[in-house]
């Protein structure tokens, strides 16, 4: 099964792996990124996740006001709202981790086994702490899924 998805990826990725591997990595890493960042936006509702941390934060407002009236019966009400827009935020993230993770164990593999025997792509004038004279593969696909990810994020906003 592997196999196939490695074959497919390597011909739907013929053009941009024909280049050097810092620009074939850097290309994929955001295609990859701004394809886990549109999946979210179409399957996840960004408005409904910052309206529920809103109510929950005027819930908590609230229940701090009862807790100092002394009126238990009134927080524990709120408590019980609070609890139910916490459980919806949680399933919010929950799907936009399962997006993630699909994307991210289809393409991941193939990334590895496609640029992890280029060795160091760039050689740095300076050693780094745990990451030593230059940023090997996976650097490289972290760095550029950082910022791709920051960018798209403000883009997308």
């Amino acid at each position: 099964m592997f196999w196939i998805i490695n074959k497919a990826l390597d011909f739907v990725f013929s053009p941009i792996l024909s280049l050097k591997p810092i620009y074939s990595l850097s290309i994929i890493s955001f295609l990859v990124t701004f394809l886990i960042l549109l999946l979210n936006r179409i399957f996840l509702r960004k408005g409904l996740s910052d309206q529920i941390k809103k109510e929950i934060e005027k819930l908590k407002e609230e229940m701090l006001k009862m807790q100092k009236e002394k009126k238990y019966e009134k927080t524990k009400e709120l408590f019980e709202k609070s609890k139910k827009l916490n459980l919806i935020l949680l399933k919010q993230t929950l799907k936009s981790m399962i997006i993630s993770s699909l994307v991210f164990i289809l393409f991941f593999p193939w990334i590895k086994n496609r640029f992890s025997g280029y060795g160091t792509l760039i050689k740095l004038p300076f050693k780094l702490p745990f990451i030593g004279e230059g940023f090997n593969w996976l650097h490289w696909y972290i760095i550029i899924s950082f910022i791709t990810g920051l960018i798209l994020k403000k883009i997308f906003e």
